[in-house]
């Protein structure tokens, strides 16, 4: 689809030829220019949920404790249901994958508002079961993948802190059964890039 998109642009093939082409190997013209569409709408997001989280905590402090809750659930459930109401839609997995990164940053100010001081590890195990949680029920390989990030992370955490997460694993097999369900470039190299920090982990361990 890319290279057809390229030719019509350079005039090697008109749109008739282009619709021909495409239609002999069962090609998506579409599929390119969705795929762009949805990495856009992706960034947009993230911008937005960055301007708005900057806005809100401008004045955080002056917000009371109720009013801070509010907000907080407010956003979870507008992203969470809002992504499950759009199901397939490209548009529902880009609002999902913010809505895990709103999770985490939901779990930091719920801490911060109750004083809760716990190591950084367990919250981000939290967020990452959560985030997984959310992500294998939707039956999404780039959620998915979001989420092993996010238990890299702990992972890592932990390791600093002289312990080795033999749990890691399952998020592991997690990612292994999606990528076995799905076809996610992306999922693979996270997948095949944690497995390797994992070996070679415990491996330092022994």
């Amino acid at each position: 689809a890319k290279e057809l998109d390229r030719w019509q642009k350079e005039d090697v093939v008109d749109k008739a030829t282009a619709l021909k082409i495409a239609n002999l190997y069962e090609i998506d013209l579409n599929a390119h220019s969705e795929k762009t569409s949805f990495i856009l709408k992706l960034v947009a997001y993230l911008f937005f949920a960055l301007a708005f989280f900057t806005l809100v905590g401008a004045y955080w402090e002056e917000i009371p404790r109720m009013g801070r809750l509010v907000i907080i659930f407010g956003v979870l459930a507008l992203l969470n249901f809002g992504g499950v109401k759009k199901g397939k839609d490209k548009l529902g997995t880009a609002t999902l994958f913010l809505g895990n990164f709103c999770y985490g940053a939901a779990i930091a100010l719920i801490a911060q508002i109750y004083n809760i001081s716990d190591e950084p590890s367990g919250g981000v195990l939290l967020w990452s079961v959560g985030a997984m949680a959310l992500s294998f029920a939707s039956k999404k390989a780039l959620l998915v993948a979001q989420s092993l990030v996010f238990a890299t992370i702990w992972f890592v955490l932990k390791g600093m802190g002289g312990e080795f997460a033999y749990e890691f694993v399952v998020f592991i097999a997690l990612g292994a059964y999606m990528l076995y369900k799905s076809d996610s470039a992306f999922l693979a190299i996270v997948l095949l890039a944690d497995i390797f920090f994992y070996i070679v982990s415990l491996c330092a361990r022994i």
